[in-house]
């Protein structure tokens, strides 16, 4: 369910979005820029924030336990310690080239990764998120699901549900972007 606010000018705008529809949504888009990150359990931000959205609605495992649930996407934006995966969710989301220029360059000039997040943040806030999120037809979305996508009546791109072959195989595909050493 999409949560909405009013604008200045009377219109709704989005405010902010559950972390399980935050977690659809990032199922469809490309799993680039790759990480290179060294000691990392994941192979892409798409598969790495998929499962770290999925995963707030509990209360978390091992290092990232926490004393009650979050449904927020919103909160967990804005938590989130890790500015390759917010540089990835606002380039798959459709962000300008020039404001994902300028905010890699900010970044790279802070040492500090809670210093890098709260400058990307600054730039790129969950409010412009929210906007991007209402443009479906700026997203970047994984052209390995293109065949099995459908659009809904306000444009946003899903999983098509018939024929079910067609539903499972594009399941598999994602299946497969986040759990490439697993079998289906």
């Amino acid at each position: 369910m999409r949560l909405t606010g009013m604008r200045n000018d009377g219109t709704r705008a989005m405010q902010n979005i559950t972390v399980e529809d935050f977690a659809d949504i990032l199922c469809l888009l490309e799993p680039v820029p790759e990480t290179h990150e060294a000691n990392v359990w994941y192979r892409t931000q798409k598969q790495h924030m998929i499962i770290w959205f999925q995963r707030q609605v509990i209360t978390g495992h091992g290092a990232y336990l926490r004393q009650t649930a979050n449904h927020s996407a919103r909160t967990c934006y804005n938590r989130l310690l890790n500015s390759r995966s917010l540089l990835w969710i606002a380039y798959a989301l459709g962000e300008d080239a020039e404001t994902i220029q300028a905010a890699s360059e900010a970044t790279a000039k802070e040492n500090d990764y809670r210093g890098k997040c709260r400058m990307f943040r600054e730039m790129i806030p969950f409010d412009r998120i929210c906007a991007l999120l209402e443009n479906p037809k700026g997203w970047k979305l994984d052209p390995a699901l293109l065949p099995y996508l459908d659009y809904d009546d306000a444009g946003y791109p899903a999983i098509r549900q018939k024929p079910k072959k067609d539903r499972k195989a594009a399941e598999d595909v994602i299946f497969g972007e986040l759990y490439p050493d697993e079998e289906l």
